[in-house]
Parts: C-alpha cells; structure tokens; sequence
C-alpha cells in the first residue's frame, strides 16, 4: 500500500513538473455514427458527441485515470473521471457520419483536477483505514472482556478443585 502510495505520489509530482501555464494537452478522436440514422443532422451531431466523448476519454487516460483490465483473452480499459474546462478548438467533418475532433485543456488545469482527485481518493483510504481500526480494536476489547471472564472462571475452578482436594 506503501508503495502505491509513492508511485501515485511521484506521479503526481512529476505530472506538475510538466504542467506549466502555457502548456496544453491537445487529443484527437474520431466519432462515429450509426449508419442507421437516416437525417444527416442527428448523424452529425451524434457523431460530434461521440468523438467527444472519445477525447474526453483520452485526456482522462493521459491524465492517469485508466485501469486495465482482462476478461477472457479480451483487454479493456476502464476509464474513471470527471474533466471540467476542456475545449474543442477544431472539428473536421469526414463524412456525414463521421467526425474528427481536437480537445485540449490547460495542463496546469488538469494537474489541479488530478490532484483534487487523488487527495480525495486517499482521504477516502484514510476514512476505510480508521473504520477498520476501529471495528479491530472493538473486537480486541470483546476479546479482552472474554478472556478476563475466561480467567475468573478458570480461577473459580481452580479454588472448587482445591477445596475437592
């Protein structure tokens, strides 16, 4: 867990290293459309979110916030986050219903995002952690209370089997 931490932390650290105020994440991606749409309009605009979305999707990946994952032989990337303050500064129709579009955010903006993020995570970790002690140092004092009870009866025994004797 230690470990992690560090890495994350070092993460961190160098991703605000590399954020100056002029610097800027740019990504691109690609939207498709169903070909079932028939209005060349809704083929547009759904086209234009989902190319969108996709660089939301890739600026969140640059930014550290994907995972991994296998099921089966087939390899998924799971992407969790919420990005504000990005901007489509260009968008080039390649067909009705296909669209490119090209995103970009200040890294320095990011960089706070990221961090808000990953103070929040460890406050989270933090919270589990003291809930954890809590219940184990509850158990500890049931535990305890046992085996004072235990010895008292042991004791009680102990004088019966004397006084038998």
């Amino acid at each position: 867990m230690k470990i992690k931490k560090i890495l994350i932390l070092t993460t961190v650290v160098l991703f605000c290293l590399a954020a100056r105020q002029d610097a800027v994440l740019r990504v691109k991606a690609i939207g498709k459309a169903s070909p079932r749409i028939i209005q060349k309009s809704r083929a547009r605009a759904a086209a234009y979110r989902a190319a969108t979305i996709e660089a939301y999707k890739k600026m969140a990946a640059a930014a550290g916030f994907s995972q991994t994952y296998q099921s089966g032989n087939q390899k998924y990337i799971r992407v969790e986050a919420f990005i504000t303050g990005a901007r489509v500064v260009d968008k080039r129709y390649i067909t009705d219903y296909e669209v490119e579009v090209t995103m970009e955010i200040p890294r320095a903006q990011l960089v706070q995002q990221v961090k808000k993020v990953k103070k929040s995570v460890y406050e989270k970790q933090i919270s589990e952690t003291q809930h954890e002690i809590k219940a184990v140092r509850e158990q500890i004092q049931q535990l305890t209370l046992k085996l004072s009870e235990l010895k008292k009866m042991l004791k009680e025994l102990e004088v019966k089997a004397n006084e038998e004797s």
